[in-house]
């Protein structure tokens, strides 16, 4: 399982803000879980905080879709992959919805959900205002 853990709050512009990261857990059962709290993706640069990870097996590779931001940026979407989930590359050359490709979506992109469909990898994303102003559905070709 990954999940969202929380690292430190700081004081900002609008407020205090929390960072976090995606971490793994392994359960063998489903009831008793063994964890780190170690993250699996590194936060880069001016990055603040990572959620949301969605993460499927694609033949022999995994795949992860998460939300990233900094602290005076809202969230865009970011992927990687992995050969044991457990250790992550980001997918620089990956096309993903970005802020700015719609009204809605004008000032950031976050929490995607992925699922296959037929084939076909679906994207669900939330837009503005963590998804107030709508969301989106992309199809990966």
């Amino acid at each position: 399982m990954w999940y969202l853990s929380g690292r430190s709050w700081a004081a900002g512009a609008s407020g205090m803000s929390a960072s976090y990261h995606i971490a793994y857990a392994h359960s063998a059962d489903g009831v008793e879980w063994s964890r780190t709290g170690r993250a699996v993706l590194a936060l880069e640069g001016d990055e603040f905080a990572m959620a949301r990870p969605s993460v499927m097996r694609d033949g022999d590779v995994w795949r992860m879709w998460f939300s990233v931001r900094g602290r005076e940026w809202p969230y865009r979407l970011g992927s990687a992959t992995s050969h044991d989930g457990c250790s992550w590359m980001r997918d620089e050359a990956s096309i993903l919805p970005q802020p700015g490709i719609h009204d809605w979506a004008s000032e950031m992109v976050a929490y995607p959900h992925v699922f296959a469909l037929n084939g076909q990898h679906h994207m669900l994303f939330c837009g503005n205002g963590f998804g107030r102003t709508g969301f989106g559905l992309a199809v990966f070709e």
